[in-house]
């Protein structure tokens, strides 16, 4: 669900739907930060260092996909 969620914000910056997906997004960030999602975030199959936390995993994927989405930001 992030990976469509977040294809959407970063590929259609437009349309109707912005604001209601914009609002879920922030939902979902919200839980994740505030620790109520228990539940790995990443694939199974995904090496993911020893200690990382949902809250990490988010952060660092939201990073990425903005540099993809937006070559001229820098990190």
């Amino acid at each position: 669900m992030l990976e469509h969620a977040g294809t959407f914000a970063f590929c259609a910056m437009r349309g109707t739907a912005f604001k209601l997906h914009a609002q879920v997004l922030a939902h979902m960030f919200n839980l994740v930060e505030s620790g109520q999602v228990q539940a790995p975030l990443w694939s199974p199959a995904t090496s993911v260092p020893a200690g990382k936390t949902n809250q990490t995993y988010l952060r660092e994927y939201l990073a990425t996909k903005c540099r993809a989405a937006f070559p001229q930001l820098n990190k």
